[in-house]
């Protein structure tokens, strides 16, 4: 059993999004698995590098598409800020298994899942609504 399953309730019915989003809970599984086998650092360090990577590549896509969407400043600046936020808390856990550190693993294991899970299910629905409200082709 994952981690962090994926469900059709994380969906949002736009594909390469529901797609990259798909990956990014693969990447945690994966990472929750390492983890938990008590794998070398390295192996485990390999998979939070992928995910950070990939998480990056991801928020730049999805903040491409909802800044052509007629948002509310706001909202799109809120949910930069998110983003954000994840990249400096990701990188400071990166920080802390490059040193050694175990002590933070359960915290970081519930960071990922409760953030993705909470920023799927809240901040990306807002502009999965304006996304169809406004038509798929803006």
């Amino acid at each position: 059993m994952d981690f962090l399953p994926w469900s059709e309730k994380y969906e949002l019915k736009i594909d390469e999004i529901d797609s990259q989003h798909r990956v990014l809970f693969t990447l945690i599984n994966q990472l929750y698995g390492q983890l938990m086998q008590l794998t070398p650092p390295l192996e485990s360090q390999k998979i939070l590098d992928e995910l950070i990577r990939y998480t990056e590549i991801h928020f730049v896509y999805e903040e491409t598409i909802f800044e052509r969407l007629p948002m509310d400043k706001f909202d799109k600046d809120l949910h930069k800020l998110e983003h954000r936020e994840f990249c400096k808390q990701i990188a400071s856990y990166r920080e802390k298994l490059n040193n050694g550190d175990a002590n933070f693993i359960a915290d970081m294991l519930g960071f990922l899942k409760d953030w993705l899970k909470e920023h799927i299910l809240e901040t990306d629905m807002i502009y999965k609504r304006e996304y169809f409200k406004h038509g798929s082709n803006t």
